[in-house]
This record gives C-alpha cells, structure tokens and sequence, in this order.
C-alpha cells in the first residue's frame, strides 16, 4: 500500500506547502515569536522503519544558554478496574517499549536571532506493537484499559530549566504484520455425523478473506466462504457470518479477556447434498470494523501486556434431525490501527531561510526484559482439519 507523507524529503523550505503560501505565515520576521515545532516526514510508521522529520526553531530575540533535548517513547499500560468497584484497581502494569533521550545542541552562550533546523531520524524497534487503545469490560465485568501509543517531543532548556518553547507530537505505528501478504485463507474438511454419530460424509470448506490491503480499524472486511458437499449426503440449509475482536490483557495479578462480536449477518441458504454448485453471493460478507466509540483503535497485536487478534467466523448448519451444532470455521486477519491524516502546521515567519544543520541519527534505547517479553509471547496456531 502506498505511503501517505506529510511532507516530500526536499528542502525544508519548500517541503511543506505552507512554506509558499503567504496567508500562512506570520507578518514579518521582526514581529514573529520564537517557536519550536516538531516536522514528521510521514503519517504512520512501521515497525523497523526509521522515523524521519524535522525540529524547526524560530528565534525572534535572542536566548541566553540554551540545551535543545528530544526525547520519543514507546509504552505498552494497561489498568484493570474491579466489576464491583469501577474506582478501584485490581491489576495494572506497564511497559516500555524504548526510550530515547538526546541532547540536539547546546548554546553556551545565546541562540542568535534566526531559524534553524534540525533534521533527524531513528529506528523504530522491529518487534514493536502496533498504536493501540480499548477501554471496556472484559467477559467478568470488569473494567479494562489497555494502550500502545508512542510520542515524540521536543524541548528548549534555558539556563537548565524547561520553557514555553516545546513541541510533541503522537506518532501512529503499525507492525511488521502490515509488511505480510494481505487476503489470508484456510482450507478444511469436516466430517458430518448426523443421530447416533452416523456418517454423513464429508464437506470442504475454502474461507477466504479478499481485501486487498490490510483492513484497519473503522474500515471494512470483505470474505468469502466456498463450501464443497459433493460427499455428503446431507444439505446445507443455514450460515452465519462473524467478524470477531478477541484481547487478552496480561497482567502479574492474572488475564483478563474480551470477547466481542463486531458484525454477524444470518442466511438461510441451500446446497443440495452431493453437489459442489452453491449460489455465491449466498457466501460473500461485507462488514464494518467499528467499534463503541471513535476513539477507539483496538488494532492486531502481539505486545508483552496486550494481544489482540480479530477473526472471520463460519458456522454451517446442516438439515439433519436432531443436530443443532453447526461446522465452525474460523480466519485470522490483520487489522491496522486507523491513521489521522491531519497536519498540524507551523506559523512560519515571511521571511524564512533557516540555517539547516547535519542529520541527527539517534539510536533508541531498547529494556532487554521487554525484547525477550515479545519473542517468547509468538505461539498463534491456525488449525487445518475440523472434526
């Protein structure tokens, strides 16, 4: 899937389009503020990749002895609240994913009148989870909010002390599942057995998922079941289609589970015994990925503290006497967080032509117990035969 950038990688002073509007910016360079703002290259990122902007100062009037300091931060929270007690905490725990914590530049005397810019990158960790956020109860009634958010900021220390001069920004994260071939399937055969266990023979089942990009939150699922009862003597007479949200939130008081179904569409249908020929569209499912509230981005994930995984769910019921469970065949699939495409802009004075420093590679510092946390989390199973 194409990227989406906020800005193109040219020179600062045309990358944004804001630098060549003139309605955009402040009056004059005289009567402007000093400002720092934070510039990301991109709206979202993926585990792995480096992270790319710009810091951009304005100093309108001089500033004594100064430190620039930028700082980024990957954390994994979760906080359990009782069923009985909504006030009250029963588990909560946090990691950090990395930190980062560098000094850009010191001024040992002043910052001279001018602009400045500092561009930068540095690597996000290829384990790290996906942007995340859910807030709900789990299948006790118990109250659960879990995150993954990561920010990056920037800020001037004057004389030692923090100023008014700061800037931070969220930044959205998708996991190297995002990097896999979208549009997974399954394949099994399930053996029907009808009163007293008699057999019925055999079905085939192909469940598909047919989005061409990874599905992301709010948006939608497109799947697709094809059913092969040329070896049963029994026919098929009812499906449900589901899309279900699966969290497990670890915690070291104990798991707490949620368990929702975010769409379920109901068909009577009929496929023949000893036939292959279904009408497809019987088969073929659209449905939406949203949850209670926009705020919201329960995204797939596979952290220390949180795994989320969503699921395309068949249940086939056959027209046989007395049976009342149906075959059930279930999918995994990916599911981004959403992305804000919104660009917050700075308020640029007319005249800017800032003196641009060299790249700052910065290198995250990453807790080895949380590496190790994230490998040993990694035994999901996709079975292949229903009985």
């Amino acid at each position: 899937m194409e990227k989406k950038y906020l800005r193109t990688p040219s020179d600062t002073r045309d990358s944004l389009n804001i630098f060549s509007d003139p309605h955009r910016r402040s009056s004059g360079s005289q009567e402007s503020e000093s400002f720092i703002f934070l510039v990301l290259d991109c709206f979202s990122y993926t585990a792995g990749e480096k992270v790319t902007g710009e810091v951009l100062l304005n100093v309108s009037e001089p500033i004594p002895k100064s430190t620039m300091k930028f700082q980024s931060r990957g954390i994994e929270e979760v906080h359990i609240f009782s069923s009985k007690d909504k006030s009250r905490i029963i588990a909560e725990d946090i990691k950090e994913i990395f930190i980062l914590d560098e000094v850009v530049k010191s001024w040992e005397d002043e910052i001279s009148i001018g602009q400045y810019v500092f561009p930068f990158n540095f690597k996000i960790p290829n384990f790290s989870p996906a942007t995340f956020y859910y807030s709900g109860e789990d299948i006790s009634g118990n109250y659960v909010r879990a995150e993954v958010f990561y920010h990056v900021s920037v800020k001037l220390l004057i004389d030692g002390d923090e100023s008014k001069l700061s800037h931070s920004r969220i930044v959205c994260i998708k996991n190297m599942e995002t990097l896999e071939k979208p549009g997974p399937s399954i394949e099994a055969i399930a053996n029907i057995t009808g009163c007293c266990f008699t057999k019925k023979g055999t079905t085939s089942f192909k469940l598909t998922v047919g989005n061409t990009d990874h599905c992301q939150v709010e948006g939608q699922v497109h799947y697709k079941l094809c059913p092969n009862n040329e070896y049963c003597k029994s026919p098929i007479n009812y499906v449900v289609g589901q899309v279900l949200l699966d969290i497990n939130v670890r915690t070291r008081n104990g798991d707490f589970k949620i368990l929702k179904t975010i769409s379920e569409t109901e068909r009577a249908t009929w496929i023949s015994a000893f036939t292959s020929l279904v009408y497809e569209r019987d088969f073929e499912y659209i449905a939406d990925l949203k949850v209670s509230s926009e705020e919201l981005n329960p995204s797939s994930n596979e952290g220390s503290l949180i795994k989320c995984e969503y699921y395309v769910e068949m249940l086939v019921y056959y027209d046989i006497s007395f049976k009342k469970n149906p075959i059930v065949i279930k999918l995994p699939f990916h599911v981004n967080p959403k992305i804000t495409y919104r660009k917050e802009e700075p308020k640029l004075p007319v005249l800017w032509e800032p003196e641009e420093s060299s790249i700052y590679n910065f290198i995250v510092e990453i807790r080895e117990s949380v590496r190790e946390g994230y490998a040993n989390d990694m035994d999901f199973t996709v079975p292949t035969k229903i009985n």
